[in-house]
């Protein structure tokens, strides 16, 4: 049994285990919302984010309690989670969606910046496949083209033509 002053110890750190949980939730909310999830997808994102607090919650409880669980755990965990939703959660929500905007405008600006060299550098890279491939297309266009005088010929001379006039005497 542990002294009453580190229950006090392990009770505040429970309540920030609390708040924390919260705050991955949060996190799983703005998610959920800029995905748009289907139904499948919320199923998944809702067993994912279970794991992932179930997993750190038992770390957490065996750094903090040794892994003891008696009444003043879940009263500090739901007393931070109380207080993180009552009073953290709009202000972390909206600062999830500053550093969305911001992350978003940085990757456009990265995309105009570096995609035109890349290209470059990729044309220069694939410029002698390309011109292979123009010959190989020259080539193949060439071939199809003999394929039809060909065909074209070959009807022409499968007719069964007559000489005009009589046929050369000197034959047998």
């Amino acid at each position: 049994m542990q002294p009453v002053a580190d229950q006090i110890i392990a009770f505040f750190l429970l309540v920030l285990l609390g708040n924390l949980v919260g705050g991955i939730f949060d996190c799983y909310r703005f998610f959920r919302r800029i995905r748009r999830l289907n139904r499948w997808g919320t199923n998944l994102g809702d067993a994912f984010f279970w794991l992932i607090v179930t997993v750190f919650t038992y770390i957490y409880l065996l750094g903090s309690t040794w892994g003891e669980v008696r009444l003043y755990v879940f009263l500090g965990i739901g007393l931070g989670l109380f207080i993180y939703l009552k009073y953290l959660s709009k202000y972390v929500l909206i600062s999830l969606r500053h550093v969305y905007l911001a992350l978003n405008k940085l990757i456009k600006i990265m995309i105009k910046v570096f995609l035109p060299p890349l290209k470059l550098i990729l044309r220069i890279l694939l410029l002698p496949a390309t011109i292979a491939a123009s010959f190989f297309s020259i080539f193949l266009r060439g071939l199809r083209h003999l394929r039809t005088i060909i065909k074209k010929a070959g009807r022409h001379l499968g007719k069964k033509r007559y000489p005009p006039g009589p046929p050369p005497q000197d034959c047998p």
